[in-house]
């Protein structure tokens, strides 16, 4: 008997992965989380039945979702990671010497344990000395008196359950509240073809509490058939400009500087949904 893992794109389009075996399997908290061997797309951490990150595609999300703040930042000294709980965008970050402070806001323990044990990339990315782990809701942590951070990056579920937030106007203003002088933020926005609604959503409630947003994009096909977005903001630099000699220092797969400014070069059918 075959076992596949269903993704829906909409009411007519889905997406199905052969399940080669189930790691793990449990009932958190919070949700329903698994690590499933995918075959060709690896280990793969699900949580309420929606990939959340793959072996063989993390390396796109999280270099586009961690890189293209962080090399736009002139200083990046303390970043944020809200969400997150796989470490991929920690891994990510460590990479970079000239930040001092780490600190990731994850709801749900099981989900940083289990990607732990399971995810290639996941338990160097814990024992880096600058990391501390939170375990609590980001919109409280955000809301709370604390230290500032020059580059906050938001590493999202679906907007569904308690997701929903992290993609609202009380959210956007706490982000702005603890962002330091020249601050930038990063948060993944949704599919262009299936979750257009969310991209603009995004886009809009963004430029409302900021003035201006960045939208980004790049290919991760565990995610969607086509394009993956990303927005961002900036209370200094101009996100779409990278740090040539930073961004170049960095050993990565997907990343670079030339990928960091076509990243920002949109079709116009997407320019002109964002800007109607």
């Amino acid at each position: 008997m075959e076992l596949w893992l269903l993704q829906d794109e909409d009411a007519h389009v889905q997406m199905r992965f052969r399940v080669l075996q189930v790691l793990h399997r449990e009932r958190s908290a919070y949700q329903e989380i698994a690590v499933m061997d995918l075959g060709s797309m690896g280990r793969t951490l699900v949580l309420d039945d929606a990939i959340q990150v793959t072996e063989r595609d993390a390396f796109v999300y999280h270099e586009m979702l961690v890189h293209v703040p962080l090399c736009a930042h002139p200083r990046p000294r303390r970043v944020l990671v809200v969400g997150g709980g796989d470490l991929g965008a920690v891994a990510e970050i460590v990479r970079h010497d000239e930040v001092e402070r780490i600190d990731l806001v994850e709801i749900d323990a099981r989900v940083v344990d289990l990607s732990r044990t399971y995810l290639p990339w996941a338990e160097a990315a814990a024992r880096d000395p600058r990391l501390t782990i939170h375990y609590g809701d980001g919109f409280v942590f955000l809301q709370a008196e604390g230290p500032r951070y020059d580059v906050i990056v938001v590493d999202a579920p679906d907007p569904v359950g308690p997701g929903v937030v992290l993609f609202e106007a009380p959210f956007y203003e706490a982000v702005r509240r603890r962002l330091d002088e020249g601050g930038v933020m990063v948060t993944q926005s949704g599919s262009v073809w299936f979750q257009a609604e969310l991209v603009t959503k995004v886009r809009r409630g963004l430029v409302e509490q900021f003035g201006r947003a960045w939208v980004y994009w790049a290919g991760v096909p565990s995610y969607s058939i086509g394009p993956w977005t990303f927005t961002g903001v900036s209370l200094g630099p101009d996100l779409s400009r990278p740090d040539p000699a930073r961004a170049a220092r960095l050993a990565t797969r997907y990343y670079s500087p030339e990928v960091h400014r076509a990243a920002f070069e949109l079709p116009p059918f997407l320019r002109e949904r964002l800007e109607g």
